[in-house]
């Protein structure tokens, strides 16, 4: 499954305008990543997708968990990782599910989805 979800990675990077500000694909790292949503929270791995997560808790208040994903591409069928990511949170106890948003095409399916926009990161390179 995880070499599955390393090709799915490498080719779908490459597509997403956040690409540059993650650096370059390395498949030891990302091997890394995947292998400790795998140990410590989910990894959902399809023919055209994969997302994966863990559960972690408000800032503010321990007793109210968050599904958090960590890592979500697809070529289709997102609102079946989506569907997935949330049973999954919510059998853990989760009372929400944070979905990170590098466009803002995939936040208007996350609003048709019932979600709502809470933060938005921005990045920039740092030059040393």
């Amino acid at each position: 499954m995880i070499d599955k979800a390393l090709d799915l990675t490498e080719r779908l990077i490459p597509t997403l305008d956040a690409a540059t500000h993650m650096g370059a694909f390395n498949r030891t790292d990302t091997r890394a990543t995947l292998e400790r949503f795998q140990r410590h929270g989910i990894l959902i791995v399809k023919d055209y997708g994969l997302i994966g997560g863990v559960i972690g808790c408000s800032p503010i208040n321990r007793s109210h968990l968050i599904a958090f994903e960590g890592v979500f591409y697809a070529e289709r069928g997102f609102r079946t990782l989506i569907e997935e990511f949330e049973a999954w949170g919510a059998s853990q106890g989760a009372r929400i599910v944070a979905l990170s948003c590098f466009s803002p095409r995939i936040g208007k399916i996350y609003e048709q989805l019932g979600y709502a926009r809470l933060e938005t990161y921005y990045t920039k390179e740092i030059r040393l």
